[in-house]
């Protein structure tokens, strides 16, 4: 939904979830950065509204018929309620024809470390020489950026 502008957003997402309650929706646009300037958010607790998102993208997400892949990167900036949230969506996913790509620092312990069935691959850090062949490919190899390099 990236190239719509608000008004198709918001439609785009009423035509996906037809049968969801209104209010939900607009807590949904809102979450997606698409809300509608003009309309009020419902005015309700911030536990309450985790869990009513949850459960609209949970469901949203079991209706899923194609396949598709979230990645979520640098899991270790997230912040708790948004860690909580996506643990609970987490869940649904064995049941969807989903897949999940977590990317975090190696000292992140967070939540999304312990979803159940969760397979964890580390990379080790790049050597010099491996570093030096990214940065030659990321910067070129022009001399006036040799100090940067």
């Amino acid at each position: 939904m990236t190239d719509l502008d608000g008004d198709a957003a918001r439609a785009r997402v009423r035509e996906q979830l037809p049968d969801e309650d209104p209010q939900d929706l607009l807590l949904f646009d809102d979450l997606l950065g698409i809300a509608d300037p003009d309309s009020a958010l419902p005015q309700i607790d911030p536990d309450a509204r985790r869990r009513r998102l949850t459960a609209l993208i949970n469901t949203a997400s079991l209706a899923r018929t194609e396949p598709a892949l979230f990645i979520i990167e640098d899991a270790h900036w997230i912040d708790a309620v948004g860690e909580s949230m996506l643990a609970d969506l987490l869940k649904v996913v064995p049941r969807t024809p989903s897949m999940v790509l977590i990317t975090s620092r190696p000292d992140y312990e967070g939540a999304l470390t312990r979803v159940r069935g969760a397979q964890a691959i580390a990379l080790a850090p790049l050597g010099d020489s491996d570093t030096a062949a990214l940065l030659g490919e990321l910067l070129g190899s022009d001399p006036s950026i040799g100090e940067l390099a």
